[in-house]
């Protein structure tokens, strides 16, 4: 392979959003394995990133639900 032809390393990047409380079991699994996570608002409590934040980097996007001084900075 030339330099010109080389693929670059691959990232798997999670989004989700929505999760009002709850990250489900079954959205955990799926993200598991990504190098980063986006989680796109309605958050709604701050243990659901702490929770996404077990398992990659995280970017957060404040939704209209996330309210209160823990949504603050977001």
């Amino acid at each position: 392979m030339t330099s010109s032809t080389r693929r670059a390393p691959s990232s798997r990047i999670g989004l989700i959003s929505d999760t009002h409380n709850l990250v489900r079991p079954e959205a955990l699994e799926y993200l598991a394995g990504c190098d980063a996570i986006i989680h796109a608002g309605d958050i709604c409590n701050e243990a659901v990133l702490e929770a996404l934040r077990q398992i990659a980097p995280l970017t957060v996007v404040r939704g209209n639900n996330d309210t209160g001084e823990w949504a603050a900075s977001l």
